[in-house]
This record gives C-alpha cells, structure tokens and sequence, in this order.
C-alpha cells in the first residue's frame, strides 16, 4: 500500500519542507484541523521536516503565516517538476524523440551479417554471396526472403547442402551445412593424351586400350591410351586397332600411367625502346564509407590529374564470420606520364628469359624431373629480342581428355 501512495505522490507532485518559528505545535493542529494532508513528519532540534502534495502547500503557507511560522522547501519531487523542467529544455526533449525515431528506423534495417557452420567455405566467400542475392548491411528486413535467399546460396556452391537465415533484431544469422568431402572421380568417358611431344619410356594401361609403346616418340596431344574396351579375344586375334576401329567398342575412362620425357618449347619477343605509363612523384587521395552499394566520399573534387592509374582499397573488419556493416574505402590517384623506357641487351635477355621461364612453369606438370634447359642465342631484329628455351623433363607424360 505504501508503494502505491509513494507512486501517488509521485504522479502528482510534493514537496518537502523544513518548518521554523514559535508556534509549529499550532502550525501542525491548524493543518490538521483543515483537512491539509502532509506526511513523513520529523522532529528536529529547532525545526518540523514535513512533505505534502503541490495542491496543499498553498494552504500550508497560509497557515504558516498565521502561526508565525516560517518554511522553506528542502525538495521538489514528481511528474510535474520533471514536465516543467523538461519545458525550459524543449530542444533537448526534440532531440530525445528525434534520436528515439531513428534508432526506430534504423532497426528495420539489416546491419550485421554473421556466418555459422563454416568449416571449409570462407565466411568471407558466403557474405560475398549473401550480398550477391540482396543480403548485404543497410538492406531493409522485408525486402529480404530469407528461404528463396537460403535456396540461392545452396545452389551456387556445391559444397553447401544446407543453408538458413534466421534474423534476429538488426542481425542476420546465416548458417549453413557443408558437403562431406568425397573422392572425386571423373564421371565419363575419356582418352589419356600426350601433355607435349616427347619419347615414352614406360606405359601400364589399368582400364582402355594403349595405343603406343616404349620407345615410341609422340606429339602433343596424340592419343596414349583410347578410352574403349576391347575384348580379349579380339586382342589376341587382331595385335594391334587404329583408333578408328576402336569406334566400335564400348567407352570407357582411360586409366594408367605413361612416364617418358617430354620437351617443352618456347619463344618470347622483348622491345628495346617501348613506351610505357609512369608514375610521378604526385598523388592524390579520396577517402569514402560504402554502405551497401554505395560509397559516400568526404569530398567531390575533381582528380587533378590529366592522366593517372587508380589503386582502391577497401577494408572492413570480419572476425569468425562476423561483417561489419560498412566498409572504409581509400582511392589514391597515382599521376603517370608516358615515357620512352630503353633496355639495354643484357636487361632485355634477362627480362625475356625471366619470361620464358615464368610461361614454362604453368605448363609443366607437377612431380617432374627437369633434364636439360637450352636457352638459343638471342636474336635482334626491328628493335626486337627474339629468344627461345627448351626444356626436356621425365614425368607422366599423359593427362586426361574427355570425349
């Protein structure tokens, strides 16, 4: 009962004060004779301390003339000292409300995107396909479906079986299911070709018919073993099929192993005097956020540069598949010139066989033992290096075409 009369007292507002004078007995039998309500009387040494409601502090202060008393107030307590203080601070009061409907507003909107269950999947490589079907910081939260997204997602990798959304607030929660690995196998029909032209040293055909024999010297893409299955009476009666007559057996993934030696070519040209773009010593810096698809930069000037490559950098701050909901982007205008680069014979060999080995090394397969590197003289003609390698390797010799 006491809670409810304090919330009372609250609601409509009192004071408390502090009585002084010679008659507070007759100050405290007037009121009480009036029917004025106060409460929470304590006796001090010299004074009375009192509350009572805005309504009756009126007449108490009738009273206390009457009496020879006097008061002052000790403190203002309830809704409306808080309502009357508020109105003197009507742009704070403005600014509360107004703050209160943007936090509003803004919790309609999706502002963090956090991935779970992700083992062999980036998180990074999933909010990149969130954000490719619509769900991305600073999308509104009915725009977005999240079972058709879950769908998407699923469908684009296939090494997610499972995917949800689950939003919770101005929180997205992606979670998603990955495939157990398995053994990939090559579901078809296939020939073992030859990786380059080179000599076959050993061949052990598992499954299809060889076509080639060690010692034999084959090109580039010549078929080693056919992908067809030949009965083996067949084989006895007839040593040896071309690969047209093969036609007629069924397919088959050709399997085995062709280990031989194998010469790779090639050749390069390097100019002497060519022009190429430059960068100065100037550059120039734009700093912007991205929100969404949008970039908003800290300001619009013109590049001051007539000609100038571009490096962006974006960042923004991803830790156990959570996104932060924008990104800090940077773009630094580099000015460049045009100007006439001259090399020297011995810059533009080195450059040209840095070349040749660099293209070489895609093309040979892994696991292989070089034999021999032959670089040809360089020749110099119209400006131009011309130089060429060959490289000769030991390795398996054959890879596999589908058909």
């Amino acid at each position: 009962m006491v809670h409810y009369l304090n919330l009372l007292y609250y609601i409509i507002g009192y004071v408390k004060i502090e009585l002084r004078g010679i008659g507070m007995e007759k100050f405290l039998n007037m009121a009480v004779n009036q029917g004025v309500l106060f409460w929470d009387v304590k006796r001090k040494k010299d004074s009375i301390q009192l509350k009572t409601t805005l309504k009756d502090f009126a007449e108490l202060r009738k009273i206390a003339k009457k009496t020879d008393c006097h008061f002052s107030i000790i403190v203002k307590k309830g809704l409306p000292f808080y309502f009357k203080k508020m109105n003197k601070r009507k742009g704070l009061v403005f600014g509360c409300i107004l703050f209160v409907a943007i936090l509003y507003y803004l919790s309609s909107f999706v502002w963090f995107i956090q991935v779970e269950g992700n083992q062999t999947v980036a998180s990074e490589k999933i909010l990149d396909m969130t954000e490719k079907h619509g769900l991305r910081p600073g999308i509104k939260k009915d725009e977005i479906d999240t079972l058709a997204l879950a769908k998407e997602i699923t469908a684009e990798d296939d090494r997610l079986v499972w995917a949800g959304i689950e939003i919770s607030g101005t929180r997205a929660l992606v979670e998603v299911v990955e495939r157990e690995e398995e053994e990939e196998n090559f579901q078809g029909y296939g020939d073992i070709v030859a990786l380059e032209k080179g000599e076959i040293e050993k061949i052990i055909a598992l499954s299809g018919y060889p076509l080639v024999d060690v010692g034999d010297e084959v090109k580039k893409d010549e078929i080693l073993i056919a992908g067809r299955i030949v009965p083996t009476k067949i084989e006895e009666e007839q040593p040896y099929i071309d690969y047209e007559d093969l036609q007629e057996y069924p397919r088959v993934e050709a399997k085995g192993f062709v280990y031989g030696t194998m010469v790779f070519e090639n050749k390069v040209e390097v100019l002497l005097e060519r022009k190429v773009e430059q960068r100065t010593s100037n550059e120039y810096v734009r700093r912007g956020i991205k929100i969404g698809d949008r970039t908003f930069y800290l300001d619009l000037q013109d590049v001051p540069y007539l000609e100038y490559d571009v490096e962006k950098i974006e960042t923004q701050k991803i830790t156990e598949g959570f996104r932060a909901p924008f990104n800090l982007v940077k773009k630094v205008y580099y000015e460049t010139e045009e100007v006439i680069e001259k090399l020297s014979k011995k810059e533009a060999r080195e450059e040209a066989r840095e070349l040749l080995l660099e293209e070489l090394e895609e093309q040979i397969p892994a696991n292989s033992e070089v034999i021999d590197i032959d670089f040809k003289d360089a020749e110099i003609e119209n400006n131009k290096l011309r130089k060429e390698l060959e490289i000769t390797i030991e390795g398996n010799m054959g890879k596999l075409k589908s058909f």
